[in-house]
């Protein structure tokens, strides 16, 4: 269908990160919760088929073919291991509820990362921090500075 918007470059490896992303964006006031087996809300009915997991968030509403209808994003397992992020963004919809608040960048790979910045930030950070752990390494504190850069302070 032409709403729906696969990032491929954007790999998820870590589902311990994607659910510590959910807790805190939960912790945020953004409503939302990890499901396994089902399909993603999309504009059209069956846009896409059962995901491995589902980003349910209730927050997202939009006009669906049916009245409202709610936007997900699923995680689909791909050949390599990793999950493949698959949503529609129809509306801004999603980008309104876990949009990034920078600037958005001018490509559609960059626009679509954009419509979930606040969840693929939440993962990165998330991700970061249990490869530091399994390496060994001690999180001291996490900060954001005054740009909203994140700050991991990593001890041996």
């Amino acid at each position: 269908m032409s709403h729906t918007t696969t990032l491929r470059s954007l790999k998820i490896t870590d589902i311990a990160a994607v659910e510590a992303a959910v807790s805190e964006l939960n912790s945020l006031g953004i409503a939302c919760q990890l499901v396994r087996g089902e399909a993603p809300g999309m504009y059209y009915n069956k846009q896409q088929g059962v995901c491995d997991y589902v980003l349910r968030l209730p927050g997202a509403k939009g006009r669906g073919a049916h009245g409202q209808t709610q936007y997900d994003i699923g995680f689909t397992k791909a050949a390599d291991g990793t999950y493949e992020m698959a949503f529609d963004d129809y509306d801004s919809a999603l980008r309104k509820v876990i949009g990034a608040s920078c600037p958005m960048p001018n490509t559609p790979e960059g626009k679509a990362q954009h419509a979930i910045g606040k969840f693929t930030q939440l993962y990165a950070k998330h991700a970061t921090i249990n490869a530091a752990i399994n390496q060994g390494y001690q999180i001291e504190s996490t900060s954001y500075d005054e740009q909203g850069n994140l700050q991991l302070m990593i001890a041996v």
